[in-house]
């Protein structure tokens, strides 16, 4: 939508490298199709006329441009989805108690938040006391993270 993004916003939000990031900005500046905004860290900001011809949306009159779906932190929110299915399937095959598998879910979560909130995806705080109700408050969690999926696919 024109928003402007850095290049640490546009790493997690792709999962490239930061060179490789900035390599890609760059080269879109030159080709038209992003512009470098000045300042730092550094950002970037699309140009929605110029990406509107590429992906054949018809550009409007309208101040935020073509009616285009905004950016989504996929990358991130399957690389979290794909560890869930590994904890559960490590729970299952394993069979743990509930104070392992929630202790276990707690660190999943961890190792997911920054990026978890990047995507605008709340989970419980694994850092809230509570034991093995945190997996009640995951499973919560985790159906308001298939709703964001459903409703943004």
């Amino acid at each position: 939508g024109g928003g402007e993004a850095s290049v640490s916003t546009l790493v997690g939000a792709t999962g490239y490298s930061g060179s490789a990031v900035r390599t890609a900005a760059e080269e879109m500046v030159v080709a038209g199709f992003v512009r470098r905004l000045e300042g730092s860290p550094t950002a970037y900001s699309a140009d929605h006329r110029a990406w509107a011809g590429v992906l054949l949306f018809r550009p409007t009159s309208s101040v935020r441009g073509p009616d285009v779906p905004p950016w989504r932190f996929w990358a991130s929110v399957f690389a979290f989805l794909a560890d869930v299915e590994a904890w559960a399937a490590e729970a299952e095959a394993a069979e743990w108690s509930p104070y392992v598998a929630s202790s276990r879910a707690r660190d999943l979560v961890e190792d997911h938040a920054r990026t978890l909130r990047t995507a605008k995806l709340r989970l419980p705080d694994p850092r809230e006391p509570g034991g093995a109700v945190f997996l009640e408050d995951l499973e919560r969690g985790m159906q308001h993270v298939h709703a964001w999926c459903l409703e943004h696919l």
